[in-house]
């Protein structure tokens, strides 16, 4: 070893050294102020106080079976010659967790749409079409502790839409022609609030709101304000 090369490393050792013994006087040393961490314990949530601060638990993991009580799933939709599409197209089946539709040109926007169409929503841009007619089938269920689900008895239901060309419409429930407000109040009585508008994000939502003004500068604006004072009013309805 030259004489350069043995100098170096006298360096690299001589600040290891220095490293370590840094190291342990660091771990020696007693911190200046110990952080004061309670629990706050009630009936529904454990919730950390770090300095004042108040820390909610985590939200439970979005593919969690533990669900309170019974809930509504979609188990099946069905078009006729709904939007370019000729004939019956059947979307089925639906898992009683989570779907995901992936890939191109399989449908992704179209099973939106159906949604959207059967909850009166958007019906209007497709009535350039001769006939457009949906069903949406909906069960209740309850949930297993194994993640399976069983269907509760009398509880299934179909909702249909159907529109023509000339403007006119119609909604049905079980077959049974019936107003749009009977299928709202059906819907908001299985957990499904169509008014809200919030049982469904669509393709570019969530940038908008996260471009929200923080609050609405004129009466009539929205800001980020105004639509988190909505969720919450919606939560506790």
């Amino acid at each position: 070893m030259n004489s350069e090369s043995k100098h170096l490393s006298d360096n690299l050792n001589g600040e290891n050294s220095d490293i370590q013994l840094r190291i342990s006087e660091l771990n020696e040393e007693e911190p200046e102020h110990d952080t004061d961490i309670s629990i706050l314990q009630d009936e529904d949530s454990v919730t950390n106080v770090v300095h004042d601060i108040h820390i909610s638990p985590s939200a439970p993991p979005c593919f969690s079976t533990k669900t309170e009580g019974p809930r509504c799933i979609i188990k099946r939709i069905e078009n006729v010659n709904f939007k370019s599409f000729a004939g019956k197209i059947i979307s089925r089946p639906f898992h009683h967790n989570v779907t995901a539709i992936l890939g191109l040109n399989y449908g992704k926007s179209n099973v939106m749409d159906s949604v959207l169409f059967l909850f009166g929503y958007q019906a209007n841009k497709l009535r350039s079409l001769v006939h457009n007619l949906a069903f949406i089938q909906i069960w209740t269920v309850s949930d297993s502790e194994d993640g399976s689900c069983q269907e509760l008895s009398n509880s299934r239901f179909i909702v249909k839409h159907t529109v023509f060309k000339n403007g006119s419409s119609f909604y049905a429930i079980n077959g049974q022609k019936v107003q749009f407000k009977k299928v709202n109040l059906l819907l908001k009585k299985h957990g499904i609030d169509l008014n809200a508008g919030r049982f469904i994000i669509l393709q570019g939502e969530l940038q908008s709101i996260g471009l929200m003004k923080p609050k609405g500068l004129k009466k009539n604006e929205n800001g980020m304000l105004e639509y988190l004072e909505n969720v919450k009013a919606l939560t506790i309805a």
